[in-house]
């Protein structure tokens, strides 16, 4: 059976308005924290509903510790934004583009000996089908109510990835501390970012959620369980929970429902 998430070579997404509907509805849910400790929110997000059918969300996390983290974020979300209305006139969403031109917008901005950056995971979804854009250590995942477990569908780009899990020779350096969790891609810190495209199709009562690392390492603890009935509609109260929990990082969660 062919595997409904793959990677795989990727044109800017067509958008055929008159093409037959998928049966599902699409629905959006969103919540977003700055956290208990936080000075301020440096994540942002994007959800456009733009048919029954047919969205387009995103996660944009503003990267802790770097200088206008915020306003990194939400230029990435804008250039996104823009090219998503550009596409409903032409028919033709060309998101990479738009993702490499904030990259270089940011890049060029930003001073030197000063650093801004952030992550990008954006899903272009309709009926059940998907395409995803990610740098960085946001995460999209595919899960079902009542399911045992579920998929992520993105790879954090860290330096524990890189340097140790898939390394030829790996070096016990990035197995802790900040070497750990330092991100190897990102938008706005290099001249060329690796941004990873993934297309897919949503099973039968399968959703999509994507998220920062603020609410997935709750995931990854077990703290919340993404799978419970009425998880989506509740997500507030989730980031309630991650809060409680200790969590220290801004906090955004984004889920997409097929009903």
């Amino acid at each position: 059976m062919q595997d409904p998430h793959t990677h795989s070579p990727h044109k800017p997404i067509p958008y055929d308005k008159k093409e037959e509907k998928d049966l599902m509805t699409l629905q959006i849910h969103s919540a977003t924290s700055q956290g208990t400790t936080r000075a301020d929110n440096q994540d942002s997000f994007l959800t456009m509903q733009l048919s029954d059918d047919t969205a387009a969300v995103g996660v944009f996390d503003g990267m802790g510790g770097l200088e206008n983290g915020a306003k990194t974020s939400s230029t990435v979300m804008m250039y996104v934004r823009e090219a998503i209305l550009r596409g409903l006139d032409s028919g033709v969403f060309d998101i990479e583009s738009a993702i490499r031109a904030a990259n270089q917008r940011i890049f060029n901005d930003t001073k030197p000996g000063s650093h801004s950056g952030s992550t990008v995971t954006f899903a272009f979804i309709q009926g059940n089908r998907y395409r995803i854009y990610h740098a960085g250590d946001s995460r999209a995942i595919v899960y079902r109510v009542g399911a045992a477990g579920y998929s992520v569908l993105t790879h954090d780009d860290t330096a524990y990835n890189k340097y140790f899990v898939e390394a030829k020779y790996p070096n016990a350096k990035y197995c802790k501390g900040k070497y750990k969790s330092q991100l190897v891609s990102a938008i706005g810190v290099m001249v060329s970012p690796k941004i990873t495209v993934t297309d897919g199709y949503l099973l039968e009562s399968e959703n999509l959620l994507l998220c920062s690392d603020g609410f997935w390492h709750s995931i990854d603890k077990k703290i919340v369980d993404i799978t419970k009935p009425g998880f989506s509609a509740n997500l507030p109260e989730a980031i309630k929970t991650v809060e409680a929990s200790g969590e220290k990082d801004n906090i955004t969660v984004l889920a997409v429902e097929r009903v």
